[in-house]
Parts: C-alpha cells; structure tokens; sequence
C-alpha cells in the first residue's frame, strides 16, 4: 500500500479529533465506531450479555497474574486491529481459570500522522476502541495494563514492503526512535483526547478511566526498547530520559495510577544486569527520585523467553539440568552463584512486573514440550521465591506475572498462542479460535492460579 492510500485510510477518511489550545475538542458529527455488549450466539445463555462474575483477588504476592490480549497493536492497519479487539468474552476463560489481569497492547501508529504532529490529531475510531475495552474490563474487576507495544519506534512504514508498525524491520520500515517530546506528548494524548463512542453517554477520556479506577489500570510507557545499532542507536540513558518525561506526562494527568517502565534490550530479564544494556545501572531508585517522580508508582517490567533466541518464536525451548543451570542461563546470577538480581530489586526496594514469558505446550510432532514446561515452572518458581512483599516493601521483589499470549483469531505466533480456548457461542458463530497449545493451562499454569469463588 503506498504512503498516499495509506494516509486516506488512516486519516482522511475516518474521523478526527483535533485539540486547540484549551485542550478542548472539535468533535466530529458522528463515529465509525460504537460499543456494543456481547452475546451468546449459540448454548443455553443465548442472546443474554457475555459477563464476568468475578475476579481472584490475592492477597499476597504475585498479586496480579494474567495474560496478554493481543489485537489492538496488530501491525498492518487500524481496521484490521479493531477487528481483533479483545472483549469480555476473551476474557472470561482466563478469568475463570484464577487470572486477574490483562496486559493491552496498543500501536502508537493508529492514534497520530506522525510522531511530531503538534496539531494534536487524533484517531478516535481506533482510540474509542481501546477506550471500550478497557471500560468493560476494568468494570468486571480485572486490573489492566495499557500497554504502547511499540519497542520505542514509530513506523508508518513510508515508502516500505511491511506492515505499519514492523519494528522487527526498523530500516526498511523507516522507523524512527521517539524522542522524550514525542513520547510524553503521545501519552498525554491518549489520556486526554476527549471521544465521542455512540453506545457510550457523553464525551469520555481515557484519564477518566485512570481516575475511575487508580489500583487497576496500569499504564506501560513502552514495549520492548531496543538498540538497533548502528543504524538506529538508542542508548539506555537516552531510553531513561524518554521514558522519564513519558511518567512525568503520565503523573501529571493520571497521579495515582501505575507506571510501568521497560529497560533496553527488549526488556529482557537475561541482560537485566547485563553491561550490555546497563538497565540495572541505570534504571535505579536513585536515578528517578532525582527526575522527581513519585517513584512509589513506578513499577519496571522485565520479559523472559526459553527458546535458543530468547525472543518467543521458536517451538523449542532450551534444557536445563538444573534449576541452579535455569538461573544462570536467564542471567539472575553471577559467576559466582550470587543471585544478583534479586540484590538490585532489594537494594533498589523496586517492584517488578514480568510482563510476558512462556513457551509451546507441545513440540512438532504433538508430542509435550516437556523442556517449555519445565522453564515455565522454574521461571514462576523464581517470582515465587522474590515475591513483593507490600509489608516490607523495602525488599523489592515481583508483583505480578503475565504470559504471552492470547488473541482471538489465532494470528501471529501460534506456538505461543497456547492459552485461549475455543468457544462457538460467541461472536455471530464465528467464536474464539483455539491456541495450538492451550494444554499449558491445565498442566502448568492452573498451579499457580486459584479460581475466583
């Protein structure tokens, strides 16, 4: 698709809101997009609203356990995103299971033109979406992370062969690093863009949400930074300070809500404390108070994956004789066997999320993925033993888990596609796809997970 077409899909030919300098907004006549309550299609509930009952609420650490809906950050176009929103019927399985919270990823490239747009256009149909899924979300009790799944790059892919939004391909895709301007200006725009959703009364915002609900929505600055040296360097300092003026922009509108904050190098836990990233030195509890944030809302996200590439998309996953051999490969000890990432989360009192981890339930053949199952277990194993400790916070530790991933149409990934589960009485028939390895549930996750009463 050429940049020209591209341009009237996006933002031509849907509505736009545009902000003056009051922050008020000149709100379009009428939207494309409406919220609507799900229904059963087919079983004994048909046409009555899909609903969730309850949610597990725990009363120690990990406090928040759950699973990323994957959808509204779809690279390619908005449209196509909107039509893999997650709702409450993607919900209900894992919430039935014991999972209290769901990660949201959403693309910086569907909400503006342009990362230096200052005339503060706004997608309002892609941003009323995630608005309804939120709202539905956080009004069933579940906790939320919205999360910019955007590895600190916009892409409108101008001129490329991909989809927008390919940040695997950063150069082809003539992605450019956000700068700390265009990050916090972003995130103040998602909050305050004031959207008009017929199906929704009055002008709503999704700082609204944030004031609504201050312990259950979490907001994540950005997915998986990463250096893409030389033709696209971005330092970990550089990262900080992006991220920095991001929480500061956050904090001013939503003061009472969450931040999460990811380190260089995809987020991974393997280089944490690795010179190569220098995330542990740097993303300190030091290092923020000095950037006066109120630092007792920051929470840093680290993400771990078990195959030979780390990155989640090989079926195999990597053998370990050991728990001790686990440990050392995932880079939370030194030479010495000293666990030296938990000392950074105790010396840095730092709550932190794992925001997402996993691996197939079965290999090739169909046979069990017994390697990915036992990665699985040590990895919450390890969360267990570090967990957060709300009555000597001084401790740092874990807070909460979130497995990758779960999307109802089945796209991307399918090896790591293994959680959701089947279900025809949703959506007009067509249903909720089955993950090529949803068995991980029932033979590994369940453990660790307590359905709601």
């Amino acid at each position: 698709m050429k940049k020209k077409q591209l341009g009237c899909i996006v933002w031509a030919c849907f509505f736009l809101h545009h902000l003056n300098a009051e922050n008020q907004v000149s709100v379009s006549a009428k939207s494309t997009y409406q919220s609507v309550t799900e229904v059963y299609s087919a079983g004994p509930n048909v046409r009555k609203p899909v609903m969730i009952p309850a949610v597990t609420d725990y009363g120690q650490a990990p406090f928040y356990r759950g699973v990323t809906l994957s959808g509204l950050e779809y690279p390619g176009t908005f449209e196509s995103a909107i039509l893999q929103r997650p709702d409450l019927p993607d919900a209900r399985y894992f919430v039935a299971q014991g999972m209290n919270f769901i990660r949201l990823p959403i693309r910086a490239e569907f909400i503006l033109p342009n990362p230096d747009d200052k005339a503060n256009l706004v997608n309002e149909v892609y941003l009323g979406a995630v608005y309804d899924t939120l709202q539905k979300y956080l009004a069933s009790g579940l906790t939320v992370e919205l999360d910019l799944h955007n590895s600190m790059r916009f892409c409108a892919n101008a001129g490329g062969t991909g989809p927008v939004g390919d940040v695997m391909d950063p150069v082809n895709q003539h992605c450019v690093i956000l700068t700390p301007d265009q990050l916090s200006h972003l995130w103040t725009l998602i909050l305050t863009a004031q959207l008009i959703i017929p199906g929704i009364d009055g002008v709503v915002r999704i700082a609204d949400l944030a004031e609504r609900y201050p312990t259950q929505l979490m907001l994540g600055v950005m997915n998986q930074p990463f250096d893409y040296s030389p033709a696209q360097s971005l330092s970990t300092a550089a990262l900080f300070t992006a991220e920095v003026a991001a929480a500061k922009a956050i904090q001013a509108v939503a003061p009472k809500n969450i931040i999460i904050l990811s380190g260089n190098g995809f987020d991974s836990l393997r280089t944490w404390m690795s010179p190569i990233t220098g995330n542990s030195k740097i993303f300190t509890l030091d290092a923020l108070k000095a950037q006066k944030l109120d630092v007792s809302k920051i929470v840093i996200e680290v993400q771990q994956f078990f195959d030979w590439s780390y990155n989640g998309r090989n079926q195999a996953c990597n053998h370990y004789s050991n728990y001790l051999s686990f440990e050392e490969d995932v880079g939370v000890l030194d030479g010495a066997g000293t666990d030296i990432f938990g000392a950074w989360m105790k010396q840095n009192k730092m709550p932190v999320f794992l925001t997402e981890f996993g691996g197939a339930d079965t290999l090739a053949d169909g046979s069990p993925n017994q390697d990915c199952r036992q990665d699985i277990i040590w990895m919450l194993q390890y969360v267990d033993t570090h967990a957060y400790d709300d009555k000597n916070a001084a401790g740092g530790g874990f807070v909460g888990w979130a497995l990758w991933h779960a999307n109802r149409h089945n796209q991307g990934e399918v090896p790591f596609n293994f959680l959701q589960q089947a279900d025809s009485s949703v959506y007009d028939g067509k249903g909720i796809a089955q993950g090529s390895a949803n068995g991980l549930m029932p033979a590994v996750i369940s453990k660790y997970l307590v359905p709601p009463k």
